[in-house]
């Protein structure tokens, strides 16, 4: 089964089920002997938390790039998956995305945004259980998604290693304070980021 076009993979996380369809990365499953059988590379030490990565080839817009996808472990259970992704996609896209996703099936929307100081990198955690990392590459870029992880099923005190390092990283920010009145509205990228969250009424912050 080859890789699914990466919109349909980004679908699947945003709706919280990326560890129950390892087909459409082209796995029969997330097992260890799997992984290693499509010879994924073994990050750390089995006796702690790991990862198995490799870079897969999907198709975005009539074009081809790059993702690594990495399956976390802590000893032998799975924990959550994860994606680095080529800098080609709007995080304004992602937010559009599970808003559409999620119209129809009753699922109630949240998004947390999270911004460094200096605004040109954040976070933004979908409905508690995915998390997408976007950083601005130029001064007057859009903010580009860098990674996304599913954190649905991991444990609560392995779960918050990736939520308190952007807690102890980035500050939360209330997508209305960057829409009204602040300075900070000036700056193209985070205003559209903003006024797409305010949008959709998506932000409970």
């Amino acid at each position: 089964m080859p890789v699914a076009p990466l919109s349909e993979i980004l679908s699947t996380y945003l709706d919280g089920a990326s560890l129950d369809n390892p087909g459409i990365i082209d796995l029969p499953s997330f097992s260890t002997a799997a992984l290693n059988e499509s010879n994924y590379l073994l990050v750390g030490s089995n006796d702690d938390l790991h990862f198995y990565e490799k870079e897969l080839k999907t198709d975005y817009k009539n074009k081809t790039i790059s993702i690594q996808n990495k399956i976390y472990y802590h000893l032998d259970k799975l924990m959550f998956i994860g994606l680095q992704i080529e800098p080609a996609i709007r995080v304004t896209t992602l937010i559009k995305k599970h808003n559409k996703n999620i119209r129809g099936n009753g699922t109630i929307k949240n998004i947390e945004l999270y911004l460094t100081h200096d605004l040109k990198d954040g976070a933004i955690i979908f409905n508690h259980n995915t998390l997408c990392r976007f950083s601005q590459w130029t001064s007057k870029g859009a903010y580009l998604a860098t990674t996304i992880e599913s954190i649905t099923n991991t444990q609560d005190e392995l779960k918050n290693i990736s939520l308190n390092q952007i807690k102890k990283t980035m500050n939360p920010s209330s997508a209305t304070i960057h829409t009204s009145s602040s300075p900070l509205r000036r700056t193209p990228a985070l205003h559209r980021l903003t006024s797409t969250i305010t949008s959709i009424d998506a932000t409970k912050i």
